[in-house]
């Protein structure tokens, strides 16, 4: 693995000298079609895809005679039996290079041994990611595919233990049972004859560093998880007039170091507190059906906001140096869902932590309407 970096298919536009960052302008799950497509593995479409704005292709690889590998501090990885030199790290857009990176530099301290509770001769790789937000857009919505191809609802799904609590409860919203789903541990593998991995719907575009979300994903999820929580016009008609602020108190990294300072302004502008970590997701879905207003600072925790309704207002308080990074794309998905989402930027940034000067902040309300 040491090398593997310098073999990267430069054709599909990878820089090396971004590669060895770990980020690219290009994430996509191009690498594996590309490999299956040479390899003659069967590579599903469907026609719901051929609308949907894409700058990859929305296919389903099922890679024959697959080995699933969990390797620690690094994911999931893996490879078609016989073409070993191939190696695939969950999907490329969110965390693959990255992984093959750490994985070049700690590499696995003990041998792998078979995960014993997996029996059949096929399974769908969805992955996993610490980070909530970073699992839902980039993996959950990778079951858009099983809504489409019924086959997939009863395979058992492969991901990996260590998600918060709220990931695993998403599955079950879709009716897939917890006995469906594997949290493959450490240094365990699972063969099958029949890999089936969905190709992201949301990733980093060709076009430099800008996240791509369609408009189709989005709704989705919305719609699909707002269903399943009995949350809809239909079944629980609801007029919203709460305005939340959604608190980082339980985030491990990324805190606001000055967050009591920030919650005594938001509650003098009439904001309840709330940190969705303390919630069921079916109780954040209400919470936000019901919210006509937010603000929280960039993380995970915004996740919440992509169940309110359209017209209601997020004012996201983001640090100004990641105007430039990938993170700045996730703003369409606000766009696509009609959620008017105003900036509010500043400079300080302490240790890794937010710090928010609290006279401006009570400014930037004021400016925004909120």
């Amino acid at each position: 693995m040491s090398d593997e970096i310098d073999h990267l298919p430069h054709h599909l536009g990878f820089e090396r000298e971004q590669a060895e960052k770990g980020i690219s302008p290009y994430y996509s799950d191009l690498p594996l079609v590309t490999f299956c497509a040479a390899n003659g593995f069967p590579i599903h479409t469907h026609p719901y895809f051929r609308g949907i704005h894409k700058r990859w292709p929305n296919v389903i690889c099922e890679v024959r005679d697959a080995r699933v590998m969990a390797v620690p501090n690094v994911g999931t990885m893996f490879y078609a039996r016989g073409f070993e030199e191939h190696l695939f790290f969950d999907c490329l857009t969110a965390t693959g290079f990255k992984s093959a990176s750490l994985m070049a530099e700690n590499p696995p301290q003990q041998s792998f041994y078979p995960y014993d509770s997996f029996s059949g001769d096929a399974a769908v790789l969805i992955g996993s990611a610490v980070a909530f937000g970073d699992y839902v857009n980039s993996k959950f919505t990778r079951f858009m595919y099983a809504d489409l191809f019924s086959e997939m609802k009863e395979m058992p799904i492969i991901t990996r233990p260590g998600m918060v609590a709220s990931s695993y409860e998403l599955i079950g919203l879709l009716g897939m049972p917890k006995e469906q789903v594997i949290q493959l541990p450490d240094y365990q593998i699972i063969d099958c004859e029949r890999l089936f991995v969905p190709s992201i719907l949301a990733g980093l575009s060709a076009e430099a560093d800008n996240y791509h979300f369609p408009s189709e994903a989005a709704q989705w999820l919305r719609n699909r998880i707002s269903e399943a929580c009995g949350q809809t016009d239909e079944i629980s008609p609801t007029t919203p007039t709460r305005k939340v602020y959604l608190s980082r108190e339980s985030a491990k990294q990324r805190e606001t170091s000055n967050e009591d300072e920030v919650i005594e302004v938001v509650r003098s502008y009439g904001y309840e507190i709330i940190d969705p970590a303390d919630y069921s997701i079916c109780e954040q879905v209400k919470i936000a059906r019901e919210t006509k207003q937010f603000i929280s600072l960039t993380g995970s925790q915004t996740t919440t906001i992509q169940f309110a309704q359209p017209g209601t207002r997020f004012l996201e308080l983001k640090v100004a140096e990641w105007m430039t990074r990938r993170i700045l794309g996730y703003s369409q998905i606000y766009r696509h869902l009609g959620i008017p989402h105003t900036q509010y930027l500043y400079k300080e940034f302490d240790d890794g932590d937010y710090t928010v000067d609290p006279e401006n902040l009570a400014k930037a309300i004021r400016q925004a309407d909120f």
